[in-house]
């Protein structure tokens, strides 16, 4: 089973005998696997590391086999291979739904800041919003615009044709 697990700067764990984890070795425990007693805990969305670990942290990729308890958002397993350590960018795309978003747990497009969900949110919004509203304000003038000059148009069409009577 893929996930991710969080670590201190230092490769080490919040909870537990100080380790130093490293990438690509694989960790085993013995006894009975336990949610906050025994085994490794992990999270099967990269998103969910935040609720047990604040940034700065490093998250990697794992791959966990053998026996896998699971409750809530958290895992823990037997048996944990670190795969990867993940970039920022790769933390940023995973936590993030929608397009070109920067921040985190955005939802929708453009948007930046923290727990923005909608398209082209920033901060508190305040800015893109009147920017927004200033764009359809001119779509609605320029719609004005074309509808009087096509009016204009029929005017000056049916005084020709009256001319021509």
């Amino acid at each position: 089973m893929k996930g991710y697990k969080a670590f201190l700067s230092d490769m080490t764990t919040k909870h537990g005998d100080n380790t130093v984890y490293e990438v690509g070795k694989t960790y085993t425990v013995e006894g009975e696997i336990k949610i906050c007693e025994n085994g490794y805990h992990f999270c099967k969305k990269c998103v969910d590391v935040y609720d047990y670990y604040d940034k700065p942290c490093r998250i990697c990729e794992v791959s966990v086999t053998g026996a896998v308890q699971t409750q809530g958002n958290k895992s823990v397993g037997r048996r944990l291979k670190i795969l990867r350590e993940l970039t920022a960018d790769e933390i940023s795309s995973l936590c993030n739904s929608g397009n070109c978003n920067s921040g985190d747990w955005n939802s929708g497009d453009w948007n930046s800041g923290n727990c923005n969900s909608g398209n082209c949110n920033s901060g508190d919004c305040e800015l893109r919003r009147l920017e927004l509203r200033q764009l359809q304000l001119r779509r609605l003038e320029l719609r004005q615009l074309q509808l009087r000059q096509l009016q204009l148009r029929r005017l000056e069409l049916r005084q020709l044709q009256l001319r021509l009577l």
